[in-house]
């Protein structure tokens, strides 16, 4: 139940990362002028990258809970700490991106 839903915060995350690219780099000049668009969309894939994290974080700890001596804890400890610094640095992208998109008017 939960790999869908990782799959799909993965997927949205992915397309507004796409969009933000989009919308800041060449083809931004044939896009209306929306400048709030941009830091919207990758306030969005910052959010998506913090709910794509949370999910995998709930993948494992149900994984540690019904089989907790399949897992090797060397490389889960490393991908746990990866994670929690993508998390963290994701919130506070995203969070500056919509205080850059407040300011602008």
């Amino acid at each position: 139940m939960i790999a869908p839903v990782a799959a799909a915060a993965i997927a949205i995350t992915v397309w507004t990362a796409l969009f933000t690219v989009a919308t800041t780099g060449r083809l931004a000049r044939w896009l209306p002028g929306r400048p709030r668009l941009a830091p919207a969309a990758a306030a969005t894939a910052g959010f998506g990258a913090r709910a794509a994290d949370v999910t995998i974080f709930a993948l494992l700890a149900s994984q540690l809970l019904t089989a907790p001596g399949t897992l090797a804890p060397a490389p889960i400890a490393a991908a746990a700490t990866a994670s929690l610094i993508r998390l963290t640095l994701a919130q506070r992208a995203a969070r500056r991106c919509l205080a850059v998109r407040a300011a602008l008017t």
